[in-house]
């Protein structure tokens, strides 16, 4: 290629690119390294401040069995820690949550096609019953009372309540359904 610049010239602009790339990687450089700390700042804070949580807490556990052991209390004897546990869980026992959903499902399989579930509470138990609150939208009449009809015709759906109010409309009905299962 023919170039008409004085060969100063021509070294002059080529020292003024390099010169503009060295500052333009610099520039990077620098920006991804403010990017790179601005991300690793929280997670270092945080982990500084649980860190520090945690060694108060075994501090405060140290000073407990050393506390233990000068009042002369049996802290080696766990059973009323394990017993109030035990209390706890017993309230997440899996057996109940399985005996709980047979009804449900048998609940779900009586629907019909003009009701919409839109919330099944479970009240809890009493006398050998579960006892449920269904909240839903019949669409019409006829389909609600279907819906009531077919949960009456089985045997372990006792004590089925729905409110006479509840019919005041005659479609997109809001009802509120309470009903008594045997177990």
């Amino acid at each position: 290629m023919l170039s008409f610049l004085p060969e100063q010239l021509k070294k002059s602009v080529k020292k003024e690119y390099y010169a503009r790339v060295l500052i333009l990687s610099l520039g990077i450089i620098c920006l991804l390294l403010i990017y790179s700390i601005s991300i690793i700042l929280p997670i270092y804070t945080s982990s500084l401040f649980e860190k520090n949580r945690l060694t108060e807490g075994v501090q405060s556990i140290d000073l407990d069995a050393s506390n233990c052991t000068k009042s002369g209390i049996d802290c080696t004897d766990p059973t009323p820690q394990i017993k109030s546990i035990n209390l706890l869980l017993s309230i997440l026992n899996v057996e109940n949550r399985a005996s709980v959903s047979a009804p449900l499902l048998e609940i779900l399989n009586v629907k019909n096609n003009d009701i919409k579930i839109s919330s099944i509470k479970y009240l809890g138990e009493a006398a050998g019953q579960y006892k449920f609150s269904i909240n839903g939208v019949s669409l019409n009449r006829e389909g609600l009372l279907a819906f009531v009809s077919d949960l009456k015709k089985n045997s372990r759906f006792i004590g089925i309540n729905l409110p006479i109010s509840d019919f005041v409309k005659s479609t997109n009905i809001n009802f509120v359904l309470m009903i008594n299962v045997k177990k």
